[in-house]
């Protein structure tokens, strides 16, 4: 009979089991990662209206849950009081047609917000479009004019610049004889090219008609999808574990929902403190430079450069005078204000300490991520590594517990953590008690409420049964007073006729006696 394995030896085959089954699946995914990659493509650009839907409700979320609370609140405590009171509606079809109106009022609000942007965009886009083309000749000409005197100078960066811009516009001249010509030979090709941009545009109206749906469908249905959520993952694993995940998930939406928040606002604030500065030095476009400046500041570090390169071209290219760029020095002087402002005032007042992260770990995140996933990684680097580098720290702390390191941590917290970090902790830690109290007081005023409620509930069914009491009684005493009625009535009726009857017998009584 063979003897059983050691127990090491059984975790050393499941580890040898568990590299051998990842090394064929590695080499299996670089094999064929062409195909992978194409299927993973199709597959993301199918799903992505839904994708965008979550994101939309993701952002409206904390909008949808303030609504929620105030609007339950106020239907509960003024606008259906009495139906409640009487019975004719309870308090949880109150919170639910509070949740129908949140979520109308924040797809209204979302709405408004989009039509306002558009608004704001389009129009001087137009104008800034047919600004520019009507002056584009007067552009050329200054930019030649510029580019000459400049041809004159002797430095060698001027030297430079004038052969760039030679190349350039003979390149430009060059080619657009031969575009034209192609574009006029290929006309079959014209009509395909316009028939596919129709077609895009059709299935880019239907992309948003989903993407409007979903978004509406998850806010609806947020809380249930959370419950299943929690349902697969304690059905999945054991409890220890779906803790831990179900504690990380909370962690990971709380830091999402921080951070996004804080940016929006922080975005919002330096687009209106842009507008109205650049109104008041009367800088050309304001409207389109605030608007695409607020958007670009969603992105940390490098956005406001971003951002500040082509407004900067469109002031140049608006200025009477392209050699004496005043209006663009002013810009440059303005952006570096604000952004100075939001970097030390507006952004650690708004944002705080809710990111976790230094600087550097910062830019890291946003130029890993965005190498790696692009303009969406730009946008959701930083709350993304602050779930990852929280789940390292976890790690790391674990790990020296389990060997009995816990003096290192203690040592690494005291040489490394200034006061200032811990009084935001502490800060944190406050906060968080007064948000955990906040919510026990609310499940209280809830359970409350339930008890008042429950309460007026049996106080109905009590009168109700008082009332049929009463008319049962009543009923009764009305019964009784008719059959006393009558047996008064019967009584009444009998008594002279028995007189009578007594009467006759008594002498026949007598004349008995006398006859003995």
């Amino acid at each position: 009979m063979r003897e059983p394995l050691p127990k090491r030896a059984k975790v050393v085959m499941k580890v040898i089991a568990i590299l051998v089954a990842f090394a064929l699946f590695l080499y299996f995914f670089l094999a064929r990662f062409n195909s992978v990659k194409g299927f993973f493509g199709n597959f993301l650009s199918i799903i992505a209206p839904f994708l965008v839907g979550a994101l939309f409700a993701f952002l409206l979320k904390p909008l949808c849950n303030f609504l929620d609370k105030k609007l339950g609140d106020w239907f509960t405590g003024k606008v259906y009081r009495k139906k409640i009171q009487s019975g004719k509606m309870t308090a949880k079809q109150a919170h639910r047609k509070a949740e129908a109106w949140s979520i109308v009022i924040a797809m209204i609000f979302f709405a408004l917000v989009i039509i306002g942007i558009v608004m704001l965009i389009i129009p001087s886009l137009i104008s800034s479009i047919v600004t520019l083309k009507n002056d584009f000749p007067g552009y050329l000409a200054q930019l030649n004019v510029y580019m000459e005197n400049l041809a004159k100078s002797d430095g060698p960066i001027a030297r430079f610049v004038y052969d760039a811009y030679v190349k350039i516009a003979s390149i430009i001249h060059n080619s657009s004889g031969s575009i034209i010509d192609s574009l006029l030979e290929n006309y079959r090709t014209l009509l395909s090219t316009a028939f596919q941009v129709v077609s895009s545009f059709l299935s880019f109206l239907v992309s948003i008609l989903i993407t409007v749906v979903s978004t509406v469908y998850i806010l609806i249905n947020r809380k249930r999808f959370g419950a299943q959520a929690n349902l697969i993952v304690r059905a999945a694993f054991k409890k220890p574990i779906a803790d831990w995940l179900v504690k990380e998930a909370q962690f990971t939406n709380r830091k999402f929902s921080e951070y996004f928040t804080g940016k929006l606002l922080d975005s919002f604030v330096v687009g209106i403190v842009l507008f109205i500065v650049l109104t008041i030095f009367r800088i050309p476009m304001a409207p389109l430079i605030a608007t695409f400046m607020a958007a670009c500041n969603m992105i940390p570090f490098f956005g406001p450069y971003i951002g500040a390169f082509p407004c900067m071209v469109i002031v140049w290219m608006a200025e009477p005078n392209l050699a004496r760029p005043i209006h663009v020095l002013i810009f440059l002087i303005i952006v570096v204000v604000v952004q100075q402002l939001d970097g030390n005032i507006l952004d650690p007042y708004i944002v705080g300490d809710k990111i976790g992260l230094s600087g550097f770990w910062v830019l890291f995140a946003v130029v890993l991520c965005g190498d790696l996933f692009g303009f969406m990684g730009l946008l959701i680097g930083v709350p993304l590594f602050v779930v990852i580098y929280d789940l390292i720290r976890q790690l790391v702390l674990y790990g020296l517990h389990k060997r009995g390191e816990d003096q290192l941590v203690a040592d690494y917290n005291f040489i490394y953590h200034n006061p200032d970090e811990e009084r935001a902790a502490k800060k944190k830690r406050v906060s968080a008690l007064r948000e955990a109290r906040k919510k026990a007081r609310d499940a209280a005023e809830a359970e409350q409420q339930e008890a008042l409620e429950r309460e007026l509930a049996i106080a109905h069914a009590a009168q109700e049964i008082r009332e049929e009491e009463e008319t049962a009684r009543q009923a009764a005493e009305a019964a009784r007073v008719a059959e006393d009625s009558d047996v008064v009535e019967l009584s009444d009726g009998t008594a002279p006729d028995a007189e009578k009857s007594a009467t006759p017998t008594a002498p026949a009584s007598e004349k008995a006696e006398d006859t003995e």
